[in-house]
């Protein structure tokens, strides 16, 4: 299939998949959050993977609400062959590597570049880092200021 092809097939796809009519007048109109998967989800995973994000949407209280846009199978991205093509796929069957294997992948990484660690610790958000949905901390620091009242007794 042609990639313009492709595109317009999923653009379409994608937003038949979020219709889901127009609010009403004067209505707050939530956040949507659009999940649009890689190539190697497929229906089950694709599935579990928005049912995870809603869950944690949920837990971090976070007014959205979360929409996925499955392309795979409508563009044409599946395994074919058995996954032949795929090195290690007739071994695992696409199953994630074991704790071994992961190691073992490291310490690859690890001898051909030595400072592979240090770069993904500089990667890392910082500890202060704001949650989706949250306010920035001087946010909230000028909320608390221009909410902060005397009490009585100081008043005096």
């Amino acid at each position: 299939m042609p990639v313009g092809l492709a595109l317009q097939a999923t653009t379409l796809l994608c937003s038949q998949q979020l219709d889901g009519g127009s609010p009403t007048k004067g209505a707050a109109v939530p956040r949507t959050l659009l999940f649009v998967h890689g190539t190697r989800v497929q229906g089950k995973r694709f599935t579990e993977t928005v049912r995870l994000i809603a869950r944690r949407l949920e837990e971090h209280r976070v007014s959205a609400m979360i929409r996925g846009c499955y392309w795979g199978e409508a563009v044409g991205a599946r395994l074919r062959a058995g996954g032949q093509s795929i090195h290690g796929h007739g071994d695992t069957g696409g199953k994630a590597p074991g704790e071994a294997d992961q190691l073992l992948a490291l310490w690859s990484i690890l001898h051909t570049d030595p400072s592979y660690e240090l770069r993904l610790l500089r990667q890392r958000p910082a500890p202060d880092a704001v949650m989706l949905g949250e306010n920035p901390p001087p946010v909230l620091l000028r909320r608390a200021v221009r909410e902060f009242r005397l009490s009585h007794g100081l008043v005096r």
